[in-house]
């Protein structure tokens, strides 16, 4: 997954505005041409800092605009990669991940296994 300046200056901002809790959202592909826009998500999860969690009723909002390409989050703390529970949730949703780990400043994506 390539993703362009524009897309991770958007998730980095983001993640700046809501440290030290992560971040999170989705990318989608809009119907009227294949364009991915960046949705901001309510991060709903107990523990903000360590976790994400998006509402189903935010996500299934954000399906009536276009088909969901991604998933993004930030990390704040120390994990520079994703977790066990991140590959794990990419892999059952069949939805690919960015994550943005604001201590090195780098982005990684993250394909399912199918």
């Amino acid at each position: 997954m390539n993703l362009k300046e524009e897309i991770k200056s958007k998730i980095k901002d983001h993640a700046e505005r809501v440290s030290p809790e992560e971040c999170c959202g989705l990318l989608i592909e809009l119907e009227d041409g294949g364009e991915i826009k960046v949705v901001e998500c309510e991060n709903i999860a107990e523990d903000k800092e360590s976790l994400f969690k998006i509402s189903i009723e935010e996500y299934l909002n954000v399906l009536s605009e276009g088909d969901i390409y991604a998933v993004y989050h930030s990390h704040t703390k120390g994990e520079n990669s994703f977790s066990d529970a991140d590959k794990t949730i990419s892999d059952s949703l069949e939805l690919r991940s960015v994550l943005y780990n604001l201590s090195t400043d780098m982005f990684e994506t993250l394909e399912p296994k199918v």
